[in-house]
C-alpha cells in the first residue's frame, strides 16, 4: 500500500530543468551535456556553491552571470498547478517528499515557504551527501518519511534516476507533465 509520494524538484516541481534553461540561454545542451553534468555533480555534491556553478555555466555560455540568473529566474518557476494538486488531492492522504540533486540553499530560492510547507520530508543532495541515483538517497528519503521503499512512489523527469529507485521496490513515474502524471499515479494507487 502506497503511503508516500516523492517529487524531484527541477523539471517536475520547478521549471523544465537545467538543460532547458541552458538551451534558452543559447547553449547546446546536447553538445555540452558532459560539461553540464560535471558542474552539476560538483554543485549537487556540495563541492562548489550555487554562485560558482552559475559562474561556470554562464562562462561556458559566453554570457554574464546576471544574464544567466535572469534566464534561470524566468525559466525556473514553481508549477503552481502541480503544487495545488499535491496540496488538495495528495497531501490529505499521503506523506509528501522532496528528493533533489541540488546545490545547498537553492531550494530556498526556488520554492517559496508557503509551497514548500507541503513536504513532510526533504532529501537535498548537497546537504545529505548523497545524490541520485545512489540507492542510499532513496532509502534516506523513505527513512525520513517513515515508510518502506515499497510504500513510496517517486517521480522524476530524468529517466536515469528511476532504475535505482525501482530496484529498491519504489514505484516510479517518469514525469512528462501533470496530466500524464495523474494518469500514471492513478494506475499505481488503484
Amino acid at each position: 500500500m502506497i503511503k508516500a509520494i516523492v517529487f524531484d524538484c527541477f523539471g517536475v516541481l520547478v521549471g523544465k530543468g537545467i538543460w532547458h534553461s541552458y538551451t534558452m540561454a543559447g547553449g547546446d545542451a546536447v553538445k555540452d551535456a558532459a560539461y553540464i553534468d560535471e558542474v552539476l555533480e560538483r554543485a549537487n555534491g556540495g563541492l562548489i556553491d550555487d554562485k560558482e556553478c552559475s559562474s561556470l555555466l554562464s562562462g561556458r555560455l559566453g554570457i554574464s552571470e546576471a544574464e544567466w540568473h535572469d534566464i534561470k529566474q524566468r525559466e525556473e518557476q514553481p508549477d503552481e498547478e502541480l503544487f495545488t494538486y499535491i496540496r488538495t488531492m495528495l497531501k490529505p492522504k499521503y506523506k509528501i517528499g522532496l528528493l533533489s540533486n541540488v546545490a545547498s540553499g537553492v531550494i530556498d530560492l526556488k520554492i517559496p515557504a508557503d509551497l514548500r510547507s507541503v513536504f513532510d520530508a526533504e532529501v537535498l543532495s548537497a546537504d545529505s551527501g548523497v545524490q541520485k541515483p545512489d540507492p542510499r538517497v532513496y532509502t534516506l528519503m523513505a527513512d525520513r518519511l517513515g515508510v518502506a521503499c515499497s510504500e513510496m512512489v517517486f517521480t522524476d523527469d530524468q529517466a536515469r534516476y528511476l532504475p535505482a529507485a525501482q530496484e529498491l521496490g519504489i514505484c516510479v513515474i517518469q514525469y512528462h507533465g501533470l496530466d500524464q502524471f495523474k494518469i500514471k499515479l492513478d494506475q499505481i494507487l488503484r
